[in-house]
């Protein structure tokens, strides 16, 4: 340990006739002695070594100490199974500023393969599943040094394929993963009986909380029920918007369609050509008396037989009075007599009962008569306009609906023929095709369908 100096400090010690002087401040000792009658002693100067010299011992600096790095493996996540999920282990440092090596390693849940996992952000594959996963992070300095992090990643599974149908014999029947089902095959659920209240149910729709909302052409009314996907037998409805605050008409409620991320019912009403707005869906409180928050109302609408969303909340009403569709932008927030921003009219048009716009901005128009028109860039349509393609069902005697899924295959009602058509790539059929699957027979349960709600 080196030696702490003090300036200009001179300390003397008498013990008898010996004296010792230190000489803090010149680095210097000095030792002397007087003998006995006095005098001057011959001063004695001693040089200290290089080992009793002040130094600096560089073991003594914190600051030339090897630090620990510091790992982050990033927030939890929540993921849907199927999802590439990617961790983000880029907050992680280290206080000398060394460079950071990189160890992913996973610590529980279904195993994956983890991509790239000697770098900041490796990424993964969600299993199919409900479950929470976890995955630990090791970051290692230049000296050696290490440090871990953990992060969980919660995981959903899918939700499973379901096709509804509505029919106005007074029944709803479902299927799971309809993409395969084909011919006289029993539904995986038939909600049917006098207590569910149904009464030629013309359409339906399930909205975010997985609830069924069917309209009721007969009784003007609109019933609920929970669960969609286990709505099987004679079940009571959850609720029943029905009553003279409602505004619906006996023999008016023709067709719906749900804004699900503002929990917005929209229904058409043939009797007064107009269309209204029912919210919170998925509350206690619609039930009931309940009127509707909005109604909008326009000369362009005309028998109104269809309605579905397509892109920026822009709603298309198939006018089966007037053949045509109309399409009105910002229809959540629409209130009033209002005109439609764009009028869509075709020569090819016949008898026109439903539309619909995919997730590739592609509409299908169902004519009556079989034909479903498909136009591309649907939202770019205005005036009179041509089909790109035009599919012509052979032996169709009345096409009432159509639902596309996310892989292109349509499933096409024939309310005359008892029947559910499916075509796989909808998008790129012209021409006289048969369909390549059919839902059809007693085992069905199909009793006058009229329309099909997809759950994806």
């Amino acid at each position: 340990m080196g030696m702490k100096k003090m300036k200009n400090h001179v300390w003397f010690r008498t013990v008898g006739t010996l004296s010792l002087s230190v000489f803090f401040g010149m680095g210097i000792v000095g030792c002397g002695f007087t003998p006995p009658g006095g005098g001057e002693p011959e001063p004695q100067v001693e040089q200290p070594d290089d080992q009793d010299a002040p130094q600096d011992d560089p073991q003594d600096d914190p600051q030339d100490e090897n630090q620990a790095p510091s790992a982050d493996a990033g927030s939890n996540q929540a993921a849907l199974g199927g999802d590439t999920v990617t961790l983000d282990g880029s907050g992680s440092s280290d206080p000398d500023g060394d460079a950071l090596t990189f160890s992913w390693s996973q610590a529980s849940g279904t195993p994956v393969a983890l991509s790239d996992a000697d770098t900041d952000s490796p990424s993964f594959t969600a299993p199919d599943s409900d479950e929470q996963m976890s995955f630990e992070l090791t970051v290692e300095d230049e000296g050696g040094l290490t440090s871990t992090a953990t992060v969980f990643v919660s995981v959903t599974a899918p939700s499973e394929p379901r096709l509804y149908i509505a029919n106005l014999g007074g029944n709803v029947t479902s299927y799971a993963d309809p993409s395969g089902v084909n011919g006289n095959i029993v539904p995986d659920t038939n909600l049917a009986g006098a207590q569910t209240q149904l009464a030629f149910p013309a359409d339906i729709v399930v909205n975010a909380d997985n609830q069924l909302l069917a309209a009721n052409f007969a009784t003007a009314s609109v019933t609920t029920y929970d669960d969609a996907d286990q709505t099987n037998g004679n079940l009571s409805p959850d609720g029943n918007v029905q009553g003279a605050a409602t505004q619906l008409n006996p023999a008016g409620p023709t067709t719906l369609a749900i804004n699900t991320g503002e929990d917005l019912l929209f229904v058409a009403d043939i009797v007064t050509d107009d269309i209204k707005v029912f919210s919170d869906t998925s509350s206690s409180t619609f039930n009931g008396n309940t009127a509707p928050i909005r109604t909008i109302a326009s000369v362009d609408i005309n028998n109104p037989t269809g309605i579905n969303f397509g892109a920026d909340d822009d709603l298309y009403v198939a006018n089966n009075g007037a053949n045509n569709v109309v399409v009105f932008a910002n229809a959540s927030s629409l209130n009033g007599n209002v005109n439609a921003t764009r009028i869509i009219t075709s020569a090819a048009f016949t008898s026109v009962f439903d539309v619909y716009i995919d997730a590739a901005d592609t509409m299908y128009v169902v004519d009556t008569a079989g034909f479903i028109f498909t136009f591309f860039d649907a939202s770019s349509l205005n005036g009179v306009v041509q089909p790109d393609l035009t599919l012509t069902v052979p032996g169709a005697v009345a096409l009432s609906a159509i639902a596309v899924d996310e892989a292109g295959t349509a499933y096409i009602v024939d309310n005359g023929a008892n029947a559910v058509f499916s075509y796989d790539d909808i998008d790129l059929l012209n021409g006289v095709i048969a369909p390549d699957r059919t839902i059809q027979g007693a085992n069905t349960q199909l009793a006058a369908p009229i329309r099909v709600f997809l759950v994806e």
